[in-house]
């Protein structure tokens, strides 16, 4: 009679391994859930030491809403083993764990105003809005507690001194052209009372002309007046 048995009634079952979450996903807010994970988020337990069976660590998981936050619960779908001792074990396909954060954006402080050297908007109204970039986004929003600066009239001064200077060259080439027509005038007159006789030069002192009976008498350029006019 044989001393050994055997039959097909055997049966190993998988061992169950479990899968979670660890450390923290975080992103700044965008709208969406998606969250991106990496391998050291996973953590694999209960595999029999030495085996070789791993997580395939997908890289894709969902947060479990788009708002901003601490704490917030991550899921992940798609867990699979993997190495050569897989096939002995067995895991769940999602994990899920409140390892999330979702910040909102950080807000750039706005840049100091500055005024432009020479610019009359700016002499009279004060500085104009600059903006800059800061903290991977642009600030496009000027700085409204200023607004009243930059649509005041200009000061009242400043007007007045502008028309004053009008006033002033608009007086100076006033005079201007006046002198210019008192010079014309006079010279107008002055060239109208000298008579034809006067621009004869008179003769010299060396002797009297020898076609001429006497010494020649020097002209006397006549002036006339309303009085001598008027004589017979």
């Amino acid at each position: 009679m044989a001393s050994t048995v055997a039959g097909a009634v055997g049966r190993i079952d998988p061992r169950a391994l479990t899968a979670t979450l660890s450390g923290e996903v975080s992103k700044i807010y965008d709208g969406t859930t998606a969250a991106t994970l990496v391998v050291a988020n996973y953590v694999l337990s209960g595999a029999v030491s030495g085996d070789a069976v791993a997580l395939n660590s997908p890289t894709a998981g969902l947060f479990d809403t788009r708002d901003t936050g601490t704490g917030k619960t991550v899921t992940v779908a798609g867990l699979a083993l993997t190495g050569a001792d897989a096939g002995n074990y067995t895991v769940t396909s999602t994990v899920a764990g409140a390892i999330g954060r979702i910040d909102a954006p950080a807000t750039p402080a706005p840049t100091a105003l500055s005024t432009s050297a020479g610019d009359p908007f700016a002499q009279a109204h004060g500085a104009q809005p600059r903006f800059a970039s800061g903290g991977g986004l642009i600030s496009i929003a000027p700085d409204l507690s200023r607004i009243a600066e930059w649509t005041t009239p200009a000061p009242s001064s400043t007007v007045a001194n502008a028309q004053s200077e009008t006033e002033s060259e608009s007086e100076l080439a006033a005079q201007a052209e006046a002198e210019g027509e008192s010079t014309q005038l006079a010279e107008a007159e002055a060239g109208a009372s000298v008579p034809l006789a006067a621009a004869t030069p008179a003769p010299t002192s060396a002797g009297p002309s020898p076609s001429s009976p006497g010494p020649a008498r020097a002209a006397v350029p006549a002036r006339t007046t309303a009085a001598s006019a008027g004589a017979p």
